[in-house]
């Protein structure tokens, strides 16, 4: 469930648009990075956003 935090409709619906495209774009620019390793968070202050990746490799 996306968090709403009192955000209008459309900003809500910005938000989701930017949080599916961001994982998206950089997929296309890291090979082999899988989707699951994206996290994009949002908080009310837009200073406090965050894009977070990583992949763990078991060896």
């Amino acid at each position: 469930m996306f968090p709403c935090h009192g955000w209008s409709k459309k900003l809500r619906d910005q938000k989701i648009k930017m949080a599916n495209d961001i994982p998206n774009l950089l997929m296309e620019e890291i090979p082999n990075l899988p989707k699951e390793s994206i996290s994009v968070i949002f908080y009310d202050n837009p200073a406090e956003n965050w894009i977070v990746g990583g992949v763990t490799e078991i060896l």
